[in-house]
């Protein structure tokens, strides 16, 4: 917001008396505010990352759930009970996933870090 405020004060315009504003003016305002726009800093932009998008993601998952939570009376004893009946389903399967994750990653690991070395030979 404060760019668009600067970008009006360099250009001349009265924010507060629009309709000051000559025809003449009016006519070279619009080139101005772009080329003032290109003159910025490049640093102004915003970048991006992938932790960014994930936490993102989460964060709005939880309020998501939190404001249906509040909209829904019960939902979220509910949810918590459906939590709770499922833990013993999902544990066995997160034990079988490591399990098998020590069980075959280990072995291709090993197996390709041997081929990495003797080609390095």
């Amino acid at each position: 917001m404060a760019t668009a405020t600067a970008t009006a004060i360099e250009i001349g315009l009265d924010l507060q008396r629009p309709g000051e504003l000559g025809p003449s003016r009016a006519a070279k305002a619009p080139a101005r505010v772009h080329e003032v726009a290109r003159t910025q800093a490049p640093h102004a932009a915003v970048s991006h990352d992938a932790d960014g998008d994930v936490s993102g993601i989460v964060g709005g998952t939880g309020i998501l759930l939190i404001q249906a939570c509040a909209l829904i009376p019960g939902l979220l004893p509910c949810l918590l009970l459906a939590g709770i009946f499922a833990l013993p389903l999902v544990l066995p399967l997160a034990a079988l996933a490591l399990g098998a994750g020590i069980v075959v990653g280990l072995p291709l690991g090993l197996w390709r870090l041997a081929k990495r070395l003797a080609r390095a030979r």
